[in-house]
């Protein structure tokens, strides 16, 4: 999708902070309140498509590395905590500990670090495909936290 307002911005660049990806775009989601700024971010299922196919889904024209989605969260089990992340390929593994979004004083979400392994755990290969996964920690209007993946 070509988004002709993106075109009449000399100079533009999408470079959101980790706080208005929580409320400009996450909040808004979850909560039902499609706007102008969630309509350009598509929806898929990361994890139905390996991560070098992942660009070609992208409605904001780049030529930086960086891509976004919105992506709901799978769970392995129904009756589990357990995510899902694996592709037919792969798998995103979790890096490092979740980070603290704030806003205001106050933890508004959480940013969590993903590494793609070729093969299955826990033998799989590291590749150079980084995913940075964003949550709210709370819930909005009674809906759940959701997740959207960079």
């Amino acid at each position: 999708m070509d988004d002709p307002d993106l075109h009449s911005l000399p100079g533009f660049r999408f470079s959101p902070t980790d706080e208005e990806l929580i409320d400009d775009y996450l909040k808004p989601k979850i909560t039902g309140n499609d706007n102008k700024n969630t309509r350009r971010l598509p929806v898929i299922d990361i994890c139905k498509y390996e991560p070098w196919d992942l660009p070609s889904f992208a409605r904001i024209p780049t030529k930086d590395k960086e891509w976004y989605y919105f992506t709901e969260q799978s769970l392995r089990h129904k009756k589990g905590n357990s995510k899902n992340r694996s592709t037919e390929k792969g798998f995103w593994k979790p890096t490092g500990t979740d980070r603290k979004i704030m806003s205001g004083g106050k933890v508004i979400g959480m940013k969590k670090t993903l590494v793609y392994h070729l093969g299955r755990s826990p033998k799989g290969e590291g590749t150079k495909y980084v995913i940075h996964e964003y949550r709210t920690t709370k819930e909005f209007d009674g809906k759940h936290p959701g997740q959207v993946g960079f």
